[in-house]
């Protein structure tokens, strides 16, 4: 089951919202999207659904502070700090201003460094010849079942 809820800024300025989907156990994920009542622009958009969010609202009027995280490996936690009269927003609090428009690829960029990499696969083992033999001889019995099966089929056994 999707469904959505909504949460308005203390200022009324903005409006959030969260594209609720189901993960796992029940265990839902808030995807948000942030929009300028007054122009109803959107100023912020996520479209990846395995991103959890909660919008924290600032002193500050037109900055807001973003907490996500993203399924399956919810442990690490990312916080985009965003000026929407600037159009910019920083991840974390060392984070360099970057433009609104990026967010979207800044904050995938950001989760999956965090993945450990990829083991590559194991290479094929070679069968050993003992295993060759067997499955050969496999196929010789098998061959020769179905050769006496045709046989006895056309009634010459």
């Amino acid at each position: 089951m999707d469904d959505t809820r909504t949460e308005a800024s203390p200022d009324v300025r903005f409006e959030v919202t969260y594209r609720m989907s189901e993960r796992m156990n029940g265990q839902w994920a808030a995807t948000p999207e942030v929009r300028d009542l007054a122009s109803g622009a959107v100023i912020l958009a996520l479209t990846d659904d395995r991103l959890d969010g909660t919008v924290m609202w600032g002193e500050r009027p037109g900055r807001f502070v973003l907490g996500l995280r993203r399924w399956p490996q919810g442990a690490q936690g990312l916080a985009v700090h965003v000026d929407a009269d600037a159009g910019t927003l920083r991840l974390g609090e060392g984070g360099a201003e970057r433009p609104l428009a990026e967010a979207q690829t800044l904050i995938e960029r950001h989760f999956d460094a965090l993945q450990p990499p990829q083991a590559p696969p194991a290479p094929a083992a070679k069968p050993s010849p003992l295993r060759r033999a067997f499955d050969l001889a496999g196929w010789v019995l098998f061959a020769a079942m179905v050769v006496f099966g045709i046989a006895r089929a056309l009634g010459v056994v």
